[in-house]
């Protein structure tokens, strides 16, 4: 028996099309750094420096939250 396919189309509707709205707050309220804050840092470094693609100007989010773990002590070692 053939399981039915299901096909979307056409432009995303409700929340999904709204944009979202800009971060004013930082990405981590506290101290803590989590396994997915050391992934990350460790392939936009990666991105970055081996493939020489710097974050866009655009991803503004991104980038101050890759400021603010770049400069944890952590991050040096």
């Amino acid at each position: 028996m053939d399981s039915p396919v299901v096909v979307i189309s056409g432009a995303l509707t409700g929340a999904a099309a709204k944009p979202k709205a800009k971060r004013s707050k930082p990405n981590f309220p506290n101290s803590d750094f989590s396994a997915a804050d050391i992934t990350a840092l460790v392939t936009a470094d990666f991105v970055a420096n081996a493939m020489k693609l710097p974050i866009p100007v655009e991803h503004t989010a991104f980038q101050r939250w890759y400021d603010e773990v770049s400069a944890r002590p952590s991050a040096a070692a």
